[in-house]
Parts: structure tokens; C-alpha cells; sequence
């Protein structure tokens, strides 16, 4: 037959909780490391972050081959702001390449408007404007429009003629 604590009386409750509390503490003193009693999710946290960094890192050097960097210390702050949009950015190269032509120029700008900053996904066109129009619009078509919720409102894929 089983007790819980509250029919145990108040002394046993305070004993038994007594006993759990010098318990823990000797655990607490016993350890070899402080990381021990660190919950597990939280252990490796810096490891996590560090590998995080690095893999942040190696997607903004392969956004950089394939892509033109306008100002390259504006365009690398507002990835690294904006954590998802490297992945989606090479994500959309080969549907860029595909709509546009290989030989696509693709350049990654931002552009501020009071507190507002948007980066600008440009492929520069050297042929006639409606070619320029016909290959955005298969683009979005075939690629953007199943992507671009994941740009939070601030990827803007144009063309620009040059």
C-alpha cells in the first residue's frame, strides 16, 4: 500500500524533504563538473552555436560564388540578420540560371527606405526588355511564387538592364 507525502503528517514531509535536499546538495558537491547538472539541450550549446557560425559561414562563401556582392559588408550583415534567406538565395540559383540563361550575372543588393531594408536579388540582362520580362515572369512562375513566403517580405528577385 502506498503513502503519499500529506498522509504522512508534517514531520515526515519536512524530514523527508530535509533528506532530498541534503542529498542533491552532496551531489552538487560531489560532481566533477559543473556541466553535470546542465540540462542536456544546453550542454552542448557553444558547440552548437559554433557549428551554427561555421555553417553560416560556409553558405555566405558559396552565396558569393554565385552571386555578385554590391557592397559586400551591407549585403553579408543583412544575411547574417536574415538566417534563412543564404539557403533560399542558393535555392533559387539554378531556377535563376534556368529562367535567365547560364551565363546569368546575378548580383545581390540592399537598398533602405527609411527603417526599411530589402535586399534585391538582381540578375543583370544584356538582351531586349521583353525577353528580360518573359523570363521573370517564368521564374516566378516555375520557382518564387512556392518560395517567397519563406523571404519574410524582404527578397525582392528583379532583372536590370544593363
Amino acid at each position: 500500500m502506498s503513502h503519499s507525502l500529506t498522509d504522512q503528517g508534517p514531520s515526515t514531509v519536512w524530514r523527508k524533504a530535509q533528506s532530498e535536499a541534503q542529498n542533491w546538495s552532496n551531489d552538487l558537491q560531489g560532481a566533477s563538473k559543473p556541466s553535470e547538472f546542465v540540462p542536456v539541450s544546453l550542454q552542448n550549446y557553444e558547440h552548437q552555436m559554433t557549428l551554427f557560425a561555421a555553417e553560416q559561414d560556409a553558405e555566405l562563401i558559396r552565396l558569393r560564388s554565385e552571386y555578385v556582392f554590391d557592397s559586400p559588408s551591407v549585403v553579408t550583415e543583412f544575411l547574417k540578420t536574415h538566417r534563412s534567406h543564404p539557403a533560399l538565395l542558393l535555392s533559387s540559383v539554378g531556377p535563376l540560371r534556368h529562367s535567365f540563361g547560364d551565363e546569368s550575372v546575378l548580383h545581390l543588393q540592399v537598398r533602405t527606405d527609411g527603417d526599411l531594408r530589402i535586399l534585391f536579388a538582381l540578375v543583370f540582362w544584356k538582351g531586349p526588355l521583353d525577353a528580360a520580362k518573359k523570363s521573370l515572369e517564368l521564374f516566378d512562375q516555375k520557382w518564387w511564387l512556392n518560395n517567397s513566403s519563406k523571404a519574410s517580405g524582404n527578397l525582392v528577385f528583379d532583372y536590370e538592364l544593363v
